[in-house]
């Protein structure tokens, strides 16, 4: 990625995207382009007509490793999430007089691999990282229930304890939470 983007600063991951979907757009177009000067093989009747006579059908087909990691689409034209990969930045304060804000990556989210969570977050309005300070609102899982890094599943909180949906808490002495509540 990094050679795409020298000497131009507006640059984002999402640029890689939009490359490699023209990418595939003009080898779908050429594959086209190729099947109409040949005879149609007898795997392009039936079932199989739409990939050999739409640039859709062939865009469909086609799979190569892109800028933005392994490139294939679904039967419904989405792009398969098969080994794709993102790494998740947060804010933070410059240790400098300044106190300017720069990015640092925390972690990661792979296709296969879930979040892999190397530094905890630092969420508005705080100026300690971690879970502990995620806002209301702002939930990996449904409330009553919490999110396991091990297993990047949600699970239900045990009783005695509430979650926002990232970590189950104990709740206030003389409160309890609701059986489908998220809170006490």
């Amino acid at each position: 990625h990094s050679k795409i983007s020298v000497g131009w600063s507006g640059f984002d991951a999402f640029s890689s995207f939009m490359y490699d979907a023209v990418w595939l757009s003009a080898l779908a177009a050429s594959n086209k382009k190729s099947a109409l000067a040949t005879p149609a093989p007898i795997a392009c009747t039936g079932e199989n007509a739409d990939v050999c006579t739409t640039v859709s059908g062939q865009m469909k087909s086609i799979r190569f490793t892109a800028t933005s990691g392994v490139v294939s689409l679904l039967e419904n034209g989405d792009r398969s999430g098969d080994g794709l990969s993102y790494a998740v930045f947060n804010w933070r304060r410059s240790a400098r007089r300044s106190g300017e804000l720069h990015e640092v990556e925390i972690g990661t989210w792979g296709s296969e691999s879930g979040f892999q969570f190397d530094i905890e977050p630092l969420w508005p309005g705080h100026k300690e990282a971690g879970w502990q300070y995620m806002p209301r609102g702002i939930e990996l899982c449904p409330s009553g229930t919490e999110f396991d890094f091990v297993t990047s599943e949600c699970v239900s909180c045990p009783e005695g304890t509430y979650s926002s949906g990232v970590a189950c808490r104990l709740c206030e002495r003389g409160t309890v939470r609701l059986l489908w509540g998220g809170w006490c």
